[in-house]
């Protein structure tokens, strides 16, 4: 039992070597090379209710919705929005895009890191409550997009979960040598009471952001 007693040290030693070791890859993995887009799941959702305090008017919810996956370069965008009066009929309008995309990060050293989009609509198409709409193929030049700014690990002494990145905002933050991962999600909502068309309207607006991106060298 006395050699156990003295071998359980050395080995919590060990392990919080091992994992003071990782902390510090994080670094060097983050800043060593360009990290290129494999797969990106990204939804965005705004649910308000309107509430008309006058019983004679109609009450409605409208809903707006945004999906965009990515895979393989190529990328498929939902915008939905619906308008829900109480008692009546559901009216909404779709536009899919779909086209190429690719997107870039590059983190230095020096904390400044460098992104870049390229995005090219190729097709377009609107349904709304009466149908599907035709598919319109689109010819133009790729939008290009790069911004530059600061980074830093919000939780720098002790975990490296999450980068604090400019103009984006703090991430979730998973780093491998080959592999990098990053995930915000928000949730808010508010109420309040404003007036339309004459009439007294308590406004419930509800809305949640998922979004992942999985980049390889």
């Amino acid at each position: 039992m006395k050699k156990i007693v003295k071998i359980l040290p050395v080995a919590l030693l060990i392990v919080a070597s091992l994992a003071s070791c990782k902390l510090e890859n994080f670094d060097k993995w983050l800043t060593d090379g360009e990290w290129i887009l494999s797969t990106a799941n990204n939804s965005g959702e705004a649910v308000a209710s309107y509430d008309v305090v006058d019983a004679a008017f109609i009450d409605f919810v409208s809903t707006e919705r945004i999906t965009t996956d990515i895979s393989g370069g190529s990328f498929t965008e939902v915008e939905y929005l619906e308008n829900k009066p109480s008692g009546g009929t559901v009216t909404f309008d779709r536009t899919t895009t779909k086209g190429k995309y690719t997107q870039k990060f590059t983190f230095n050293e020096d904390g400044t890191y460098t992104m870049t989009i390229v995005r090219d609509n190729e097709s377009t198409q609107v349904d709304d409550e009466t149908g599907n709409g035709p598919i319109v193929n689109i010819s133009q030049e790729p939008a290009t997009n790069t911004t530059t700014g600061y980074w830093n690990w919000v939780d720098d002494t002790d975990k490296k979960t999450a980068l604090n990145i400019e103009n984006l905002g703090t991430v979730e933050t998973t780093v491998e040598k080959d592999a990098l991962s990053l995930t915000y999600n928000t949730n808010t909502s508010e109420n309040y009471r404003t007036i339309q068309s004459g009439k007294e309207v308590i406004v419930n607006i509800n809305t949640n952001n998922m979004n992942t991106w999985s980049f390889t060298k």
